[in-house]
C-alpha cells in the first residue's frame, strides 16, 4: 500500500503542560533536588551513622556565610533612578 503524500495527519500531542510555566518547572527542579539531598543524607546516616550529619553540616558553613553575605549585600534592592 503506498503512503499519499498528500495525506494530513492529526497534530502530536504536546509533552508541555499547557498551564505550566518556567516558575512551575523551576520549583519542581528545586523540590526534585531537595528530595533527593534528602534521601542522599538519610542514607548516609543509615551507612555510617552520625558522622554523616556532622560531615554535612560542616559542607553547609560556608554556604550559609555566601548565603547571608548576598542577601546583606548593600546596593543590590536600591532603585535606579
Amino acid at each position: 500500500m503506498a503512503m499519499n503524500p498528500a495525506a494530513t495527519f492529526p497534530p502530536a500531542a504536546s509533552l508541555d503542560l499547557p498551564h505550566g510555566d518556567d516558575t512551575s518547572k523551576t520549583a519542581t527542579v528545586i523540590l526534585l533536588v531537595l528530595v533527593a539531598a534528602i534521601l542522599g543524607e538519610v542514607v548516609a546516616f543509615m551507612t555510617w551513622g552520625p558522622v554523616a550529619l556532622t560531615m554535612s553540616a560542616l559542607v553547609l558553613v560556608p554556604l550559609m556565610f555566601i548565603f547571608f553575605v548576598s542577601i546583606s549585600w548593600p546596593g543590590k534592592s536600591r532603585r535606579q533612578g
